[in-house]
């Protein structure tokens, strides 16, 4: 058990209660190595000693190039995973492990060099595109990074998001980007905000009581935001980062939609004015209800966390 900001004494109380040792940075833990400082590059080296480890039983040349295919992606291109579920992987690491399979996808052992085959781009296409299928470890890195952005806006019970909250003072509408007057984040937490970029763009909410999702910013009626569908009054708008229930007002027929602007509207913006209330006049709030956000896919519906 490793200590940050206690004394000797409490940290040998804590052990002796949880009956284990005490430790000090750095440590590994399940496989990952975890201290204080910034994760060196020089720290992915027993990676990629695994990978060629694992090279060295292997008789590439005795295999046949369905098999090199299948132990590439059964074996090799899962090596990494759980490195990559939380770093953001290097570009000189992935090119040392992008370089190893590739040795071994066209040449059979990891010592041995042949010059003229492609590289492991063209193959990570799909083979209905006439490539072999082979994961690009790139793409699986910051899919496995933007997950943790996914669980920050489907799930608002996480213990780790109301760490991060207070640490950044990070709100639901800020996971594309860090906050004005926040400290400094951690190597982790900042490979996780640049590995995908523009993310509240595929979020679709399912609305509820209104109190996560944003008026003009989110998406939640039509396709897109209010901020793109009226920039007039969204250059109006008295509060541009307000929630929905804010906007809503209950009254003795069950709560009617007020849009505060910063001044009186032209004639043409109230004629706008009157188009955004048409559109929210179809949508009631449900008091105790939760907002769901939903992932819409490029080209695909939106689903939800269950089917993601």
């Amino acid at each position: 058990m490793p200590g940050i900001n206690v004394d000797s004494a409490e940290l040998d109380r804590l052990a002796h209660i949880f009956q284990c040792h005490t430790s000090e940075f750095p440590i590994c833990h399940l496989g990952l190595p975890l201290h204080l400082g910034k994760f060196l590059k020089s720290e992915w080296s027993p990676l990629i000693e695994r990978f060629e480890q694992r090279l060295e039983g292997w008789k590439g040349n005795l295999l046949s190039s369905g098999g090199r295919v299948i132990l590439l992606q059964a074996v090799l291109s899962n090596l990494p995973i759980f490195f990559l579920s939380l770093f953001k992987i290097p570009k000189g690491v992935l090119a040392r492990i992008n370089a190893i399979r590739k040795r071994f996808l066209w040449s059979g052992p990891v010592r041995q060099r042949k010059k003229g085959r492609p590289a492991l781009g063209r193959d990570s296409s799909s083979k209905c595109s006439g490539g072999l299928g082979i994961l690009n470890l790139e793409d699986i890195n910051r899919a496995l990074l933007s997950k943790w952005k996914w669980r920050w806006v489907s799930n608002h019970s996480l213990i780790w998001r109301g760490v991060i909250e207070a640490r950044y003072r990070y709100s639901i509408q800020q996971i594309d980007h860090f906050p004005r007057g926040a400290s400094r984040p951690s190597q982790i937490w900042a490979g996780i905000l640049n590995a995908t970029a523009n993310f509240q763009e595929i979020i679709r909410w399912k609305v509820g009581n209104g109190e996560r999702i944003r008026l003009w910013k989110d998406v939640w009626i039509g396709d897109y935001s209010f901020e793109v569908s009226f920039p007039d009054l969204f250059s109006l708008a008295a509060n541009q980062d307000c929630t929905v229930n804010q906007c809503w007002v209950v009254d003795h027929t069950g709560g009617h939609w007020v849009v505060c602007l910063r001044c009186a509207p032209s004639a043409d913006e109230a004629d706008l004015l009157l188009a955004l209330t048409r559109e929210l006049q179809g949508t009631v709030l449900v008091e105790g209800k939760g907002d769901n956000a939903l992932v819409t896919p490029k080209g695909g519906r939106p689903r939800d966390a269950a089917s993601v």
